[in-house]
C-alpha cells in the first residue's frame, strides 16, 4: 500500500501539467508542438530567444548537448524529468 502511494505522487511530481506560470522545470517538454530547433549559450539565452518569436510560448533548454540545444514550442502537454541537464519554462518566467 505504501509503495503505491508514493509511486503515485513521484508520478504526480515527474509530470507537471503545463497550466499557468511554469518556470525553471527540471525536465523536458513531451506531446509538444515544436516551432524552432536552435543553438543557445545558456537557459537564459534559450528563452531570451523564445521571446523573440510570436509562437514560443514553451521552450527546453539541454545543457548537456552542445548544438540544438534549445527547443522551442508552441504547445506543452506536460514536462517530464526524463532528461539528465535540462530546464523547461513558459515564455513568462
Amino acid at each position: 500500500m505504501m509503495k503505491a502511494k508514493i509511486l503515485s505522487i513521484l508520478i504526480f511530481v515527474t509530470f507537471v501539467k503545463a497550466d499557468g506560470e511554469n518556470c525553471n522545470l527540471l525536465g523536458q517538454c513531451k506531446n509538444a508542438q515544436i516551432s524552432h530547433l536552435i543553438t543557445a549559450s545558456t537557459q537564459l539565452q534559450c528563452l531570451e530567444r523564445c521571446l523573440s518569436f510570436d509562437d514560443c510560448k514553451w521552450y527546453t533548454f539541454k545543457s548537456r548537448e552542445e548544438e540544438r540545444n534549445c527547443e522551442l514550442f508552441i504547445t506543452c502537454e506536460s514536462v517530464v524529468d526524463d532528461c539528465s541537464g535540462c530546464i523547461s519554462g513558459q515564455n513568462t518566467c
